[in-house]
């Protein structure tokens, strides 16, 4: 049940990132279609069994929803957990451990909904589906509510971390392609499928270095600031937003740094290809770079399949 960005989402994102505006809501409505998707199909297999009078009970619902054969992670969220936190407590996500772990926290829970006593709470759930209307009693709707708040969960983190691993090859490429770099001095690490999750990105100079990028998509305030490219290899470092302190211990550590959310802030990049000795094609000064970052965007997202 992981993200993928579709490409035209990833290009609106590259583009708001370098003309300095933020892109969160563009992932908040990747979170809200994704969300309202898994919620119609977790609803309607609810609502076929109730039709066929089946009963929403523990066993129905494990055979349903934590069946051996569905993806982990989907596995673990049916029975209102999060894959992580399964990793966390038995530091391994093994198919066999998931289900276990699984298995037993729906008993739990349903052990729990089995002791509420309190007759003034009456949650009475109803669907409709091609205009049937089903009911689901207070047990079955805490089931069902636990599962998609999980899910909501799963799907929010999941978005953006697709965008922090899907959007940096293309971000940096796009900073490349602005200043019409040599193709031969950008290449970016890919997955075997060629899809757009890039593990690694790196500039080479014509020394024949090998340089390391690392680009955050992070808000202002964000405890993880520049502490990752500072704790890695990086030499180049390119963000929405740093504060002075991350910028002054970039500096100090040698590495180069361009700020996104500024204005024109990408033009910044110019001193990185400068420092490490990549030739480039500088912009005409101008109040405007929008023609310009359009189509560096274009020719990234042409170029990936």
């Amino acid at each position: 049940m992981g993200v993928v960005l579709r490409r035209e989402i990833a290009a609106s994102v590259v583009r708001r990132a370098l003309r300095g505006v933020d892109h969160r809501e563009l992932v908040v409505d990747l979170i809200d279609g994704a969300f309202v998707s898994e919620a119609i199909d977790f609803f309607k297999q609810i609502v076929s069994a109730k039709m066929e009078r089946e009963s929403i009970t523990l066993e129905w619902y494990k055979s349903h929803f934590l069946d051996k054969d569905l993806d982990k992670a989907e596995l673990a969220n049916n029975a209102g957990l999060n894959i992580k936190t399964i990793n966390n407590r038995r530091q391994t996500t093994r198919k066999e451990v998931v289900i276990e772990e699984s298995l037993a926290h729906l008993d739990k829970f349903v052990d729990l909904i089995n002791t509420l006593d309190d007759d003034s709470v009456n949650i009475d759930l109803s669907l409709t589906f091609r205009e049937v209307t089903v009911r689901l009693n207070l047990n079955e709707s805490l089931v069902v509510i636990n599962a998609l708040a999980v899910k909501w969960a799963s799907l929010r983190g999941g978005a953006w971390s697709a965008v922090g691993k899907q959007v940096e090859g293309p971000l940096m490429e796009a900073l490349c392609r602005l200043f019409q770099v040599d193709e031969r001095h950008f290449t970016r690490s890919i997955t075997d499928d060629e899809s757009l999750r890039e593990v690694d990105y790196y500039l080479l100079p014509p020394s024949g270095e090998r340089l390391k990028c690392e680009v955050k998509l992070m808000g202002r305030g964000n405890p993880e600031s520049a502490d990752v490219v500072l704790a890695r290899s990086s030499k180049i470092f390119v963000a929405s937003v740093l504060s002075d302190l991350n910028k002054k211990q970039l500096q100090d550590r040698g590495i180069y740094w361009t700020e996104l959310q500024t204005t024109n802030g990408f033009l910044r990049f110019k001193e990185t290809l400068n420092g490490v000795g990549i030739p480039y094609t500088d912009l005409a000064k101008k109040s405007d770079y929008s023609r310009d970052i359009d189509r560096a965007v274009q020719l990234t997202f042409r170029g990936n399949r």
